[in-house]
């Protein structure tokens, strides 16, 4: 009974540990005491949400140590059918864990994925861009949003079935988006040309200004979410998680310089809300890029003249990215 209940609680506290934050989503934390292997989040969703992946780690680690005594007990029983069943209940305990803790985060996703993707906290639902596309391998996480935005691709396309280009310069007057005194701490002037406020919209939207510098799922890192292997192509040498999550002006400088690099692009031709786009979906448009699931620069195919991150019709995949590009144009206004 007491191995059950020490199996049983942490799983069970994988299901309610991400609702004790939604209601302290502004709350301020510094913690005294580091997550092993998450660091010292500077706000309380971002402590809670290392707790939380903490927990599962240290399930899933006790899982396969449970299972591998199980199965020694089970070997060196040597018939003796006392010894067998207590090997038995001791496997089936361990995968009964394991389990509970997978459903756990199963189901608060399939409810609500920002019961596991916590308010101002970027981490679970990154993704890493359109496959195949150049600077895709290093297209940054998805973004948390702003604090205070509900919804930028519904703020965009109100009339979802309108093939008239979304119209970005009227995310300046969106007041769901409120600018986070928190990127202010931040130096982003080392810029390689590209305007600073753009490095500092996308640094709220990447990491929440540094409150959570990942790795995220897609294993970007650092204040402007980027992934080692992609840093490691701009800089010319190797660049590790630790060296972007420590190192706040070389992940901007790395950002910019990626940036740089296709902002003069056809595809962008200059545009904030397409530097924004490309930022979250990829750079390329293109025929490779625009075959199947679609870049946010590549040609719409419902809204002649726009590019598909500038068409409220049929979207697709593509939500993500006019929510981003959205977003980040409300906030180089703000």
């Amino acid at each position: 009974m007491n191995r059950k209940k020490i199996i049983l609680l942490p799983a069970l506290m994988t299901l309610f540990l991400p609702t004790l934050c939604l209601a302290a989503a502004s709350y301020s934390y510094t913690p005294m005491e580091s997550i092993p292997g998450f660091g010292k989040p500077t706000d309380f969703p971002g402590y809670v949400l290392a707790v939380y992946n903490f927990g599962l780690w240290t399930i899933g680690i006790s899982a396969m140590l449970m299972i591998v005594i199980g199965g020694f007990m089970y070997l060196t029983s040597a018939g003796n059918a006392s010894q067998t069943g207590k090997a038995k209940g001791v496997i089936f305990d361990a995968l009964i864990g394991l389990f509970l803790a997978l459903l756990s985060w199963l189901l608060l996703y399939t409810i609500n994925p920002n019961l596991v993707n916590l308010p101002g906290v970027s981490s679970t639902s990154e993704a890493p861009g359109a496959p195949g596309t150049p600077g895709a391998a290093g297209t940054p996480g998805t973004p948390s949003g702003p604090t205070g935005t509900t919804s930028g691709t519904s703020a965009a396309c109100p009339d979802s079935s309108s093939t008239a280009p979304i119209d970005y310069s009227k995310a300046a007057s969106d007041s769901n988006i409120k600018a986070n005194p928190k990127c202010d701490n931040f130096n982003f002037s080392n810029s390689n040309g590209v305007d600073p406020k753009l490095l500092k919209a996308m640094a709220q939207m990447e990491s929440s200004c540094g409150g959570n510098k990942g790795p995220s799922s897609a294993g970007a890192c650092g204040l402007m979410q980027i992934k080692p292997e992609t840093a490691s192509g701009l800089a010319g040498h190797t660049v590790t998680c630790d060296d972007l999550k420590n190192d706040d002006n070389l992940s901007i400088s790395l950002a910019a310089q990626y940036i740089a690099k296709y902002s003069s692009s056809s595809c962008v031709s200059g545009k904030d809300a397409a530097i924004f786009a490309g930022y979250n979906s990829g750079y390329a448009c293109g025929s490779k890029a625009c075959s199947g699931s679609k870049s946010a620069l590549c040609p719409s195919s419902d809204c002649s003249g726009a590019k598909a991150f500038e068409c409220c019709v049929n979207p697709g995949g593509l939500n993500e990215s006019i929510n981003y590009a959205w977003n980040g144009m409300g906030l180089i206004n703000k």
